[in-house]
């Protein structure tokens, strides 16, 4: 969740499991790129507005073990994460919000990859059914769309790429 107005702190992760709701994490300006390693044992999570993620330990079902640990600040390099998927190798794929692009990271959090994208906002990638990374983008912002704006964009081709993890209400 979120401040409808992305006030400082307002936002919070929860998890919904078999009819009880939980927060996990409180104090997010604008919490993001909710994703999980292939084992299913790491989760990770963004704060765009703080431009900062972080991974967290998981045990056999799903709930935090331990304390979150900082995973990544990009910060100092001006890009907030956004929307994010794990690829089968471990890899980080993030949106940067404001960038048009994608970046992969690698568990020790060094880039190893950029996917350009046409709209300036990439907002959230997901992994289509045949190795290919599908890339969202955003309006929001923009004063003057270009009709490059708002779109979803082919990044990649031939990722080794993971199923969505199941779901469980």
């Amino acid at each position: 969740t979120m401040g409808k107005r992305a006030e400082p702190g307002a936002g919070g992760i929860y998890r919904w499991h078999k009819g009880e709701l939980q927060r996990l994490f409180h104090g997010i300006t604008i919490p993001n790129a909710i994703s999980f390693s292939p084992d299913g044992r790491v989760a990770y999570f963004a704060d765009t507005a703080a431009a900062k993620v972080w991974w967290q330990a998981l045990d056999a079902e799903g709930w935090p073990v331990g304390s979150a640990q900082p995973y990544l600040d990009l910060g100092p390099a001006g890009l907030e994460p956004d929307g994010a998927v794990v690829d089968a190798g471990g890899g980080f794929c993030c949106a940067i919000w404001g960038a048009g692009a994608v970046l992969r990271f690698d568990g020790d959090g060094r880039r190893t990859h950029r996917f350009d994208v046409g709209g300036r906002h990439s907002s959230c990638p997901a992994f289509g059914d045949r190795g290919e990374m599908l890339v969202t983008t955003a309006l929001q912002g923009i004063d003057d769309p270009d009709g490059m704006q708002g779109l979803t964009y082919l990044a990649a081709h031939d990722l080794e790429t993971i199923p969505e993890p199941r779901v469980i209400l």
